[in-house]
């Protein structure tokens, strides 16, 4: 039996569609490999598995760090803001894993000494959609009575929620995790039996995330131009609203211009919130 048959019964995972193309875990593991391979020749050093298990282990110390800053936003009030959780993911963005790991730990013994986060706001909200990598949006949306609590983005807990799971061979790991448990609309997944139950398979952790965090609201967001996030809004605006949760549409460019009508629309959002509670 080929390896990656293998790899695929050891996983049982279906496969996947993405842009009419069957794609599943053997072609992306030929891809990884051969990325591997072009770095190997390129740094004319070997990638072993023990190197890559150690690398794996400082990258998942690090997500698991970030969770734990996640959740010092589950009090009320939050005990760190939304744009500052940005902030600090962007740090991490931009240093060695290594340097990340001690300024979360240091980030979140700061936070844990705080004895309240900021007062009380009229709506706790969850944001979805396209990549954000500059607070003033955020803080656009916490400058109206709201505390941006939990993220869907891909700076955010897509980027950092799932770990790379521990397998004998290390590239198997990697292969599952970006393949198979990073939940972006960038992956096309096996529907449902039912048009729900796809949107349960779909975004089901969703509900996990809005009742962790005792979410008000969910704003959705998409960058101008980004068709993959565009496409996915109305049936992840039918999702939420199912669960009993309003939801706020917002398309936006890549520039702090069209931020005041934006914070005008969400203020009246927070509001029709605050009227309800």
């Amino acid at each position: 039996m080929h390896a990656s048959d293998v790899l695929l019964q050891n996983l049982k995972v279906p496969s996947l569609i993405i842009e009419g193309d069957i794609v599943d875990l053997t072609f992306f593991r030929q891809m990884m490999s051969g990325l591997k391979n072009h770095l190997e020749d390129f740094g004319g050093r070997e990638i072993t598995h023990e190197r890559l298990a150690r690398e794996i282990a400082t990258h998942n110390e690090l997500r698991s760090l970030v969770r734990e800053m996640y959740s010092l936003r589950r009090e009320d009030p939050p005990l760190i803001s939304g744009s500052e959780v940005l902030q600090v993911l962007k740090a991490l963005m931009s240093i060695p894993p290594e340097e990340g790991i001690e300024l979360l730990k240091e980030t979140i013994a700061e936070v844990r000494q705080r004895k309240y986060g900021s007062r009380r706001q009229a709506a706790r909200l969850l944001i979805w959609g396209s990549p954000i990598d500059n607070a003033a949006l955020i803080e656009a949306i916490e400058s109206v009575g709201a505390s941006v609590v939990m993220d869907d983005t891909c700076v955010g807990t897509r980027f950092y929620w799932p770990d790379v799971e521990t397998a004998a061979d290390p590239l198997d790991g990697l292969v599952n995790r970006y393949l198979m448990e990073i939940k972006c609309p960038r992956t096309f997944r096996d529907a449902g039996e039912s048009y729900r139950a796809d949107l349960e398979n779909r975004f089901g952790y969703l509900k996990q995330y809005a009742r962790e965090w005792n979410v008000d609201g969910v704003i959705l967001q998409s960058m101008k131009y980004c068709d993959t996030h565009g496409y996915e809004v109305p049936a992840v605006k039918d999702y939420i609203e199912g669960l009993g949760l309003p939801s706020l549409f917002l398309e936006h460019e890549y520039t702090k211009i069209a931020l005041a009508p934006l914070r005008t629309r969400v203020q009246a959002f927070v509001e029709m919130i605050g009227s309800n509670h």
